[in-house]
This record gives structure tokens, C-alpha cells and sequence, in this order.
């Protein structure tokens, strides 16, 4: 095990393959049971695998209170199933609404909780993982580069957030219609921050030579262990014969 890492040692092609395991049967499970069973499978590996749920507490809690109303959305607009709340005679909310909102939020959540196995590991790893499973350096390269961009955007549109309630306006208390057109109207700032900013890292990269040799070489590679390749092996057999298993095929 790597010094100062927590959890099981996995190369970073078997973070991949878990991550793309966890979150990919998340998208077509439509059981509420078989969502939280792979939810609660998405918490122990991210544990297993050493994440940091402390550091990532903020984040998630932001992400909890996203889904909030999207919960509320889903279950006024799910009309099928027996009514749980009624208003005036009509069904407000339905048995059917309620696990339909708790299965988009589990399933989102499974996906943030599964994302935080590849934060166990340096991007410098995931990019080298990348190139030796036969991916362009380029493309690689984009996928890091944009990887980077998300944590600069989240702290962008944070600053962008914090300006405006200091300005007096209260986000908190102003009707839905008007808080949609404040968030609207930093989207447009923060789109022409991005351009730039991508504009400013190709001229950069165009002036250091970025492939200017058709070849690169590099100083180390990584190597499987047998603990990889068994989580490369099963976690993909897992994954299809849970779908299998809730579809009642098997």
C-alpha cells in the first residue's frame, strides 16, 4: 500500500472499472430495493477504497440539497399509484411519486458516492492508466484537463453565488422565478470565464509544443497485481448479473 493511503491499494484501471461498474447499472435499475442495495454497495467500496467522506462532506451536502427539489418535482409529477396526500380532494403526492423521487435521488447519489473512489488516487495516475489501456495521449489528455476544469467551475460559481447575496440579495427568500433568472444570469460570466480560460491553456500548450514528437515516452508504468485483475474481472460480472438478477432474468 501506497504511504499515506488509506484503504485498499487498487491500480487506478481497477478504480475505473469499479466506478464505471457502480454508476453505470445505476442509469437502468428501476427497483427502489435493488437502488439502495447499490447505493449501499457504492458507500463500502468508496470506503474500502480509502475515500475521503470528511472532505468530501461539503460537497455532498450541497449535492443533498439539490436534490430536494428535484425530489418534490418528481413526486407532484408522478401521478400513477394510491394517493399519500391529498389537497382538496385531489392526489397531491402518491405512493408511486415517492419512489420515484427516492430512486432518482438514490441513483444520483450513487453516482457522486462512486465517483469519490477515483479522488483516491493522483490524476497524474488515471492519465497513465489511460494511455496504457490504449487511449490517445490526446484524448487522455482532454479528459484530465477537463477533470481539472470541474473543481475551478464549482469554485467560480461559488464566488459568483457569495457575490451576489452580498450585494443584498437573499437567495433564500426570493420567489423560484427570480432566483432562476439571478442563476441564469451568471451563467453567462461564467461560460465566457470558461472559453477563456481554454482558449489561454491552448496557447500554452501550443507554445511548450504540445505533440510535437509523434511518440512519448514515460518514466514508469503501472502494473496489475492479482487483487486488479480480480476487481477487473468480477466487478464487471457483478454488475451484469445484478441487472440480470433485478430484471428477473436470472
Amino acid at each position: 500500500m501506497k504511504s499515506g493511503q488509506k484503504g485498499i491499494s487498487l491500480d487506478p484501471r481497477a478504480k475505473l472499472m469499479l466506478l464505471i461498474c457502480l454508476s453505470g447499472p445505476a442509469v437502468f435499475v428501476g427497483d427502489l430495493r435493488y437502488m439502495a442495495g447499490l447505493f449501499g454497495a457504492s458507500v463500502l467500496c468508496a470506503i474500502l477504497c480509502g475515500a475521503d467522506v470528511r472532505r468530501a462532506a461539503p460537497f455532498l451536502k450541497a449535492t443533498v440539497v439539490m436534490l430536494i427539489p428535484l425530489f418534490i418535482v418528481q413526486c407532484l409529477f408522478t401521478r400513477a399509484g394510491a394517493p399519500v396526500l391529498t389537497i382538496a380532494g385531489h392526489a397531491a403526492v402518491t405512493d408511486e411519486g415517492l419512489k420515484a423521487g427516492a430512486l432518482m435521488v438514490l441513483r444520483i447519489l450513487t453516482v457522486v458516492i462512486s465517483a469519490l473512489i477515483i479522488a483516491t488516487s493522483p490524476s497524474r495516475d488515471y492519465l497513465l492508466a489511460l494511455i496504457q489501456c490504449g487511449i490517445p495521449y490526446e484524448l487522455a489528455f482532454m479528459i484530465m484537463t477537463a477533470m481539472h476544469f470541474l473543481p475551478l467551475l464549482s469554485a467560480e460559481a461559488a464566488d459568483m453565488v457569495n457575490a451576489v447575496q452580498m450585494k443584498g440579495i437573499d437567495l433564500k427568500r426570493i420567489p423560484l422565478r427570480r432566483k432562476a433568472g439571478v442563476y441564469l444570469s451568471l451563467m453567462l460570466p461564467l461560460l465566457s470565464r470558461t472559453l477563456g480560460r481554454a482558449e489561454a491553456m491552448s496557447c500554452a500548450m501550443q507554445m511548450r509544443g504540445f505533440r510535437s514528437r509523434p511518440q512519448r515516452t514515460y518514466m514508469r508504468r503501472l502494473i496489475l497485481s492479482v487483487r486488479d485483475r480480480i476487481v477487473i474481472i468480477l466487478a464487471p460480472l457483478a454488475a451484469a448479473a445484478f441487472l440480470l438478477w433485478e430484471k428477473s432474468v436470472i
